[in-house]
């Protein structure tokens, strides 16, 4: 038996298809969509990627 929640169990209810959008493909949103639908992470991609982190880090280390 599985975790039903408002009375509907989660092995019925439908599942919704992931889409991927190739148009979001150079943005961190992008990485995601990749990292979600377990395909290859692309150039651009991985590249926004690392963009992000290193900001991100930047950021971290200057707030310390």
């Amino acid at each position: 038996m599985g975790y039903a929640y408002r009375g509907a169990n989660r092995e019925t209810r439908p599942v919704k298809p992931l889409r991927f959008d190739s148009s979001k493909c150079g943005t961190r949103a992008g990485y995601r969509q990749h990292q979600n639908h377990g395909i290859y992470i692309c150039t651009a991609c991985r590249a926004a990627n690392t963009e992000y982190q290193n900001e991100y880090n930047r950021n971290r280390r200057a707030a310390a």
